[in-house]
């Protein structure tokens, strides 16, 4: 599938209102990522997670099509914010960039979502 950046479409606020912006100085994808926010330990859990249900709740499908469109960090977050608010219309959007498996590290979040 080829990519193409938001910016491309005019939706060039997406990358960093939702995918770059910062927690405990690391950027949302690499909390996903890595899961940290998980962890009721970790400093920022509270508040990742209701950013987080916040914007999957306020972003739009446009907006999220302009996500899955693009590189495999926009990918991700836009996989976790689809199962956060549990957008069943992008299932099978999900499960054909699973099986065309171009990116390395969204896959564990697109199998998440389905």
């Amino acid at each position: 599938m080829p990519s193409q950046h938001p910016a491309e479409i005019g939706y060039d606020h997406v990358v960093e209102s939702y995918v770059t912006r910062t927690y405990g100085g690391l950027p949302r994808y690499l909390v996903l990522n890595g899961g940290r926010f998980l962890d009721p330990r970790w400093w920022h859990t509270t508040r990742f997670t209701r950013h987080l249900l916040n914007d999957a709740a306020a972003i739009t499908d446009e907006e999220l099509e302009a996500l899955l469109g693009y590189e495999w960090r926009s990918r991700l977050t836009a996989a976790w914010l689809i199962g956060a608010d549990r957008r069943e219309r992008f299932r099978a959007r999900i499960g054909d960039l699973l099986l065309a498996g171009e990116v390395c590290y969204s896959g564990s979040a697109y199998c998440r979502r389905l």
